[in-house]
């Protein structure tokens, strides 16, 4: 058994100089007939590998204890360092907001004394308030333009208007019962923009019109008669 042994160790020995791995050994050893138990038996004997020459030993010095105390009392130092340096940011952090709401608060204080120094305090619908302001200030109301009154046929001045117009007659029988009453309009340059009033006898009525320009009237009638022109402003 010794014979088979030596004999596997210079085996094994000449293909580990050739650079073959354990593996390929074992793997060979099988191919020859050699058991499982041979071969276990075999690399049990601790046989020795040569170190390959294309590649470097892994073997290191170990690190002296005088070193691993170092570098754990440099990790130790560096560790509270930083959380000396965290503590303060944060604690900076912390002033620097306490700061700017203080600041705030203090600009608030001083726009409600200006506030009250002129009469004027900001209110939760005081946007709304004010927008209803600017309405009643801003909104259009109807304003007159001009206005007649006669009996019988009559030809108006002429009157410039904007976009919205209007104009209100009203009209009577005469000494001479219910006639016809009419009421033309016409444009600057004389032609026939429409008819405002066509009735017989008695009335009274609005027409709005809602082109701007130039214009005048010409009322036919052999009744008394009034008419407002108004334009919304």
């Amino acid at each position: 058994m010794s014979g088979q042994i030596n004999e596997g160790k210079a085996y094994v020995e000449k293909l580990r100089a050739k650079g073959r791995s354990d593996e390929e050994i074992r793997q060979g050893l099988r191919q020859a007939g050699w058991s499982d138990d041979q071969i276990h038996a075999l690399f049990a004997a601790e046989i020795p590998r040569p170190p390959s020459p294309h590649v470097a030993s892994s073997w290191r010095v170990p690190p002296s204890p005088r070193g691993r105390k170092s570098n754990s009392t440099l990790r130790w130092i560096v560790a509270v360092a930083l959380g000396v340096a965290v503590a303060f940011f944060a604690l900076w952090g912390m002033s620097e907001l306490m700061g700017v709401g203080e600041a705030g608060r203090e600009a608030k204080r001083s726009a409600d004394e200006l506030a009250d120094s002129v009469g004027y305090r900001s209110e939760p619908n005081a946007g709304r308030q004010a927008e209803e302001r600017v309405q009643r200030t801003t909104a259009r109301t109807w304003q007159r333009v001009a206005s007649w009154r006669g009996q019988g046929i009559k030809t108006t001045p002429k009157f410039t208007v904007g976009a919205e117009w209007a104009i209100e007659w009203k009209t009577t029988p005469g000494q001479y019962g219910d006639m016809l009453f009419q009421i033309f309009i016409n444009g600057g340059d004389g032609s026939l923009a429409g008819v405002a009033a066509n009735v017989i006898g008695a009335g009274h009525d609005t027409t709005y019109q809602h082109q701007a320009g130039t214009y005048y009237l010409e009322v036919n009638s052999g009744q008394s008669w009034e008419i407002v022109v108004s334009e919304k402003r």
